[in-house]
């Protein structure tokens, strides 16, 4: 059983016999809750906010856990304008919205999709060419949507192109291309807009995990506002990343095709693809990638290397927000950008952090945080791999030979109290020191001698 407590007067807001309590944090994160945290003791979610905020949240809280349902948020929505094209792939390339009808190249075939019937690619020859291309893009210049539903395969070329338009290889560039899962899992996202032969504007990152691209139905909107620079990725429904002073008009596109492109073929399905000549707001999106109903399912999992033995098992994510007393909020982010948190960004309050990570990468750092948030400066460093170093000394000795600090590790932390703490943990055979930074010269020194032996003579 999970209790959700008030803060105020540790009033019981609900007991859930069928919801986790990383489950209901995640819930409760995104309601308007001044804050949410789990606490230790008998497993019970610590929830603050205002009497009529407390009272919303118990309520939904209930009302999900006695249907034993995934927890749910509802998002704002609104319909938005029709497409200017529209390929639901059910059994066949035909454009729902015009004329711009899709060619099949190789031998794409049929498969059960979110709406009825997806299109499946088998990452080599299979594409689908878009006739009347010209006519298509006529009037798309200054903004654009492209939104779809995929399901990825986990490819051995890891090339995955879900649209494209015209390019010469080693020549120019595509104006328009959408990249997921690329190169190196998890891979990378391109989304790129602009002008052919230049990949000026665009807008790219790593996959958190795999299952962002593979093994899961997820639903993508990529969308660029000439006018206003900016571009910007959904997820589910949700804003996934973004960037500015993205300028470049939408020009010179001949040619378009799904399933293929500059970076290679796609391996998997992809349902309802859409394009629209205007970029789409939040609530649009969200109208798109819930049906129009609003509901986004919450229940996320991440994968996360907890055993630090190259195996990922798959765990709750879970959100906790930080407040800094000391350290700013952008150099928070910048330091424990080190720890491969799922995502950390700043929270509405000044001076706070909003973690998204699974539970044991939490845990660290929250760890963290307790030791940096300090006035005196820290690390976090990549010391270079443990294997190097012929014989590493323990963290006591290294202590010793520093002075005045005490330091341990993620599973061992530093005693509480000690005027100056640190961390030093090997993680897949890399040495992470989180150290004060007028340590660091010291520490270098002491791991890139021949022997630790002379050290401690």
């Amino acid at each position: 059983m999970v209790c959700v407590w008030s803060e105020s007067g540790k009033q019981n807001l609900s007991d859930l016999e069928h919801v986790s309590s990383e489950g209901c944090v995640l819930f409760l994160s995104q309601m308007d809750l001044d804050d949410v945290s789990p606490v230790s003791e008998g497993n019970p979610v610590l929830a603050s906010g205002s009497i009529e905020h407390l009272h919303r949240a118990g309520l939904a809280l209930d009302l999900s856990d006695e249907k034993k349902e995934d927890l749910v948020i509802e998002s704002p929505v609104c319909a938005p304008n029709d497409p200017v094209a529209w390929y639901k792939f059910d059994g066949n390339a035909n454009d729902s919205a015009g004329i711009a009808h899709g060619q099949l190249r190789g031998g794409p075939t049929y498969a059960l999709g979110v709406y009825d019937q997806a299109i499946s690619f088998d990452g080599y020859r299979d594409s689908v060419q878009i006739t009347a291309t010209d006519n298509l893009f006529s009037n798309i210049r200054t903004g654009i949507t492209i939104t779809f539903w995929q399901y990825g395969k986990t490819s051995t070329h890891y090339r995955d192109t879900l649209c494209c338009s015209n390019y010469i290889v080693g020549l120019n560039h595509p104006a328009l291309a959408i990249n997921i899962g690329c190169w190196k899992e998890p891979g990378e996202y391109n989304w790129d807009c602009g002008q052919r032969g230049s990949c000026g504007d665009r807008l790219t990152g790593k996959h958190r995990n795999n299952s962002e691209w593979s093994g899961r139905w997820n639903h993508w909107a990529f969308t660029k506002d000439a006018l206003a620079g900016k571009m910007q990725v959904f997820l589910n429904g949700e804003l996934f990343d973004s960037r500015t002073e993205a300028y470049l008009p939408i020009s010179e596109i001949t040619s378009f095709e799904i399933g293929s492109g500059w970076y290679g073929g796609y391996d998997g399905l992809i349902d309802d693809f859409r394009i629209y000549d205007y970029a789409l707001s939040h609530p649009e999106i969200a109208y798109i990638a819930t049906n129009g109903t609003g509901i986004i399912n919450k229940s996320w999992t991440a994968s996360a290397d907890l055993q630090s033995n190259g195996r990922h098992s798959v765990v709750t994510c879970m959100h906790q927000k930080f407040v800094l007393k000391h350290i700013r909020s952008e150099q928070c982010i910048i330091l424990l950008s080190q720890l491969g948190l799922d995502q950390i960004s700043q929270a509405p309050e000044a001076n706070a952090v909003l973690i998204a990570t699974s539970p044991e990468l939490l845990r660290r750092a929250s760890l963290v945080l307790d030791i940096i948030d300090t006035k005196e400066d820290y690390v976090i460093e990549n010391m270079g791999p443990a294997s190097a170093v012929r014989t590493l000394p323990s963290n006591s000795q290294i202590a010793t030979a520093l002075g005045d600090i005490r330091i341990g590790t993620f599973a061992d932390p530093p005693q509480l109290g000690a005027q100056t703490q640190g961390i030093i943990d090997i993680q897949a055979d890399v040495i992470l020191a989180i150290i004060p930074a007028r340590y660091r010269v010291q520490l270098l020194d002491l791991l890139t001698r021949t022997t630790a032996d002379t050290m401690f003579t």
